[in-house]
């Protein structure tokens, strides 16, 4: 379902220091192009979520960018733990203080370099875009996506939400690319909080939670849902919901089960049960959930 491809080389790593939240990085891959690579760490299971979210997406045709496994070196992964030490230690020098919630990425990459029989690394990778941006005002957003090329598919964006309790759709993680060769599209980027950002680890008393059925509307992405004004919208969002409801599932646990982030069993069967409870009672949670979701409907 997903090709592997070679990383040649790293072009960026992005070190962000607000709430010590995210490595990113840029990859230079064996097809010329290049891969935008969200790090896991110590204590986060991000990239695995960016992968099994990609999945859903692609089942329903979700618009999302392109996406595959990109394959490191030990060398390179080396030189990504150095480049990241470094500018940790810059950053240190020029503030006086050691970002230390960065430290989890490198006992990550640490720990799986210390097993000295694996001699590749697999990350799961998307494609970047040339010209999309993300840093778009609530008011330029709203402008754009009335002239949205997309626009039906983007509405897959509500049910495939509430289907992954993803908790995290903000401004910043909808990808445009605005006024190519006269049409505007939009992708769904940042999964890396599907679950509610919950782990699948069961040893930990805050795994994935199946039963649990929400939108997120706040005050961060209430615009999202304020869009959503007439019946037809909701219907259009219902139709995404009957795709995930219909989708052979079988599919999904053959690429799952391939299990290229080496988890235990007990975790797999977690994720799979975790989604095929959500497909049975989807549509009926769609139905009881609509009128706290979609009030801005008339």
């Amino acid at each position: 379902m997903y090709n592997q491809i070679l990383a040649n080389d790293i072009s960026y790593v992005d070190l962000s220091e607000e709430m010590g939240s995210t490595v990113s990085l840029h990859v230079l891959s064996d097809d010329d192009n290049i891969y935008h690579i969200k790090l896991p760490h110590s204590r986060r299971n991000n990239n695995l979520y960016e992968y099994l979210a990609h999945i859903i997406a692609k089942e329903i045709e979700a618009p999302t960018p392109y996406g595959c496994f990109i394959v490191f070196s030990r060398e390179l992964y080396e030189q990504l733990r150095d480049s990241i030490e470094k500018q940790i230690t810059d950053i240190e020098t020029q503030k006086g203080f050691r970002p230390n919630s960065l430290d989890k990425y490198l006992d990550y990459l640490n720990s799986e370099l210390a097993d000295m029989n694996k001699t590749d690394f697999i990350l799961f990778g998307l494609s970047f875009i040339e010209g999309a941006v993300d840093n778009l005002s609530i008011e330029e957003f709203e402008i754009l996506i009335d002239d949205m090329s997309n626009l039906d598919e983007f509405y897959s964006l509500y049910a495939f939400d509430f289907y992954l309790d993803n908790s995290d759709r903000h401004i910043k993680n909808i990808l445009i690319v605005p006024h190519l060769d006269n049409l505007t599209i939009g992708y769904l980027i940042d999964h890396d909080k599907i679950f509610a950002g919950k782990n699948v680890d069961t040893s930990q008393s805050n795994h994935i939670d199946k039963t649990l059925f929400r939108c997120i509307k706040n005050e961060r992405n209430r615009y999202l849902y304020d869009i959503i004004d007439t019946e037809n919208k909701y219907q259009q969002i219902k139709k995404y919901a009957i795709e995930i409801v219909n989708n052979d599932n079988h599919k999904i646990d053959k690429e799952i089960d391939k299990n290229l982030y080496n988890i235990d069993s007990k975790s797999l069967e977690l994720i799979k049960d975790y989604f095929s409870y959500r497909q049975i009672n989807l549509i009926d949670e769609c139905n009881s959930i609509k009128e706290r979701c979609y009030e801005n409907i008339i």
